[in-house]
Parts: structure tokens; sequence; C-alpha cells
């Protein structure tokens, strides 16, 4: 229950936040296999997640992502697009 596509709150839908992680690694020039290293993953985990529009993305990986992602903007002084959020309905 803890997967993006089964959220109990608001937040993204999975193929908006697969979107927006792909727009933020190219505006921040970075590769998937480099953030998912930052942050833990193995080096073709965020990969995966982002060519396979069928793969889920487990909340606290989608948390981590988007923290990383943010600290790399703020620190290069680039904004990052907004995320749309909406119910899980």
């Amino acid at each position: 229950m803890d997967n993006l596509a089964n959220r109990p709150c608001p937040g993204p839908s999975v193929a908006a936040f697969r979107a927006w992680v792909q727009d933020a690694l190219a505006d921040l020039n970075l590769s998937a296999a480099g953030l998912g290293r930052d942050i833990g993953l193995g080096k073709n985990t965020l990969a995966q997640f982002l060519n396979d529009p069928a793969r889920d993305i487990r909340m606290g990986t989608a948390h981590d992502v988007t923290c990383k992602l943010r600290e790399i903007a703020h620190d290069r002084g680039v904004t990052l697009p907004k995320l749309r959020v909406t119910w899980n309905v």
C-alpha cells in the first residue's frame, strides 16, 4: 500500500511523477543512475521506473528522489517545474 499508485493521501500520479523526475533530471543535467546512487538505490532502479510506464515507485523512494532533486536544484540556483498533486481517486 505504500506505492505511489496506492497512496492514501494527496500526491502526484505515477505518470506525473515520472514526467517530473525526467524533466528535473534534464534541467539539472543529471543521470538517473547518478541520482539513484546518491540516494542509495541500485544503479538501474530509477532508470527502470522512468523507462517502464507500468512500473510503480515506493512512497519513500519518491520522497527521497524529490528531496534530493530539490536539494541539488537549490544548490545550483535552478527552479524546478511544479509537481501537480491530486487525490488518488
